[in-house]
Parts: structure tokens; C-alpha cells; sequence
């Protein structure tokens, strides 16, 4: 399975794109700012 690191601060993006992205079958870990 692939991986995505996604780095995204605002929750209604981060619901959106983990939803279509583990549909497409990426494992999606979450970083909410870039520290």
C-alpha cells in the first residue's frame, strides 16, 4: 500500500481528502501544520 503524508490545517479538507484518498487505496498519515 502506498503512503501520503498529508499536511493540512483546515478539518473539512482533511475529512475530503483522506476519504478519496484511502478510496483509492493510500494509507494517509495527517500532519495538521508543518511543525
Amino acid at each position: 500500500m502506498k503512503k501520503i503524508l498529508l499536511v493540512e490545517d483546515e478539518e473539512i479538507m482533511i475529512g475530503l481528502l483522506q476519504r478519496k484518498l484511502t478510496q483509492e487505496g493510500y494509507e494517509i498519515s495527517v500532519a495538521r501544520d508543518g511543525e
